[in-house]
């Protein structure tokens, strides 16, 4: 007769700027279907570990979120950070690779924060042009645009290559960009051994003026 085998668990390290972090820094873990099914935070070597984990097989991501260490100050670190996807068989130990939270040089640039444009100024013969600086080892990019003070995502560019993006101001909902106030993010997605990391920056703001 075959033992059913028992939990599984999920160990890594978290680090900034490649060194250990602190304890006490939250880092959560989700399901195939994005719902947080565990919460742990580090101890003094920037290590954690969610045990007593009874999901198995594939999908599983570790999440780390300024927003839940206030610990760190907006712009410390990145804004996110999501690393998977992890296979895990019931009853294995698993160790991740290591999670940087640093934002490592990964800076927005243009358009400076707080820039106004005048309605109508952002078009397919004067697009605007979203750069940023590169961060370590990133093979792709997206930029998401949001718009008043919920943050309703109103378009999100293809993924790129380059640190730079084109927008004629043609929002995902086909109309032209109105009079409002906007934030833009980037996204960036490197290899980090088995894993896929993906973080996130900050949300400078811009506005269309009337």
């Amino acid at each position: 007769m075959v033992t059913p085998r028992g939990p599984a668990s999920v160990n890594g390290r978290l680090v900034k700027d490649g060194t250990p972090v602190e304890a006490g820094v939250t880092v959560k873990l989700e399901d195939r279907a994005y719902a947080i099914v565990a919460t742990t935070t580090t101890d003094a070597q920037g290590t954690y570990a969610f045990d007593d984990v009874t999901i198995s097989g594939t999908g599983l991501n570790v999440l780390f979120a300024q927003e839940w260490n206030e610990q760190y100050d907006v712009g410390d670190v990145v804004s996110w950070a999501w690393l998977g996807p992890i296979t895990i068989p019931r009853g294995d130990r698993v160790q991740v690779a290591d999670l940087e939270i640093s934002l490592l040089g990964f800076e927005q640039v243009t358009p400076p924060s707080g820039t106004s444009f005048s309605e109508g100024e952002v078009s397919a013969q004067n697009p605007l042009s979203f750069e940023w600086t590169p961060y370590p080892g990133a093979g792709t990019y997206w930029v998401d645009l949001t718009q008043g003070n919920d943050l309703n995502r109103v378009w999100q560019s293809a993924m790129v290559d380059t640190t730079s993006v084109a927008f004629d101001g043609a929002l995902n909902s086909g109309i032209q960009m109105p009079a409002d106030t906007y934030w833009w993010g980037v996204g960036a997605c490197k290899d980090v051994q088995d894993y896929r990391l993906t973080i996130y920056g900050y949300l400078p703001t811009f506005v269309v003026k009337p």
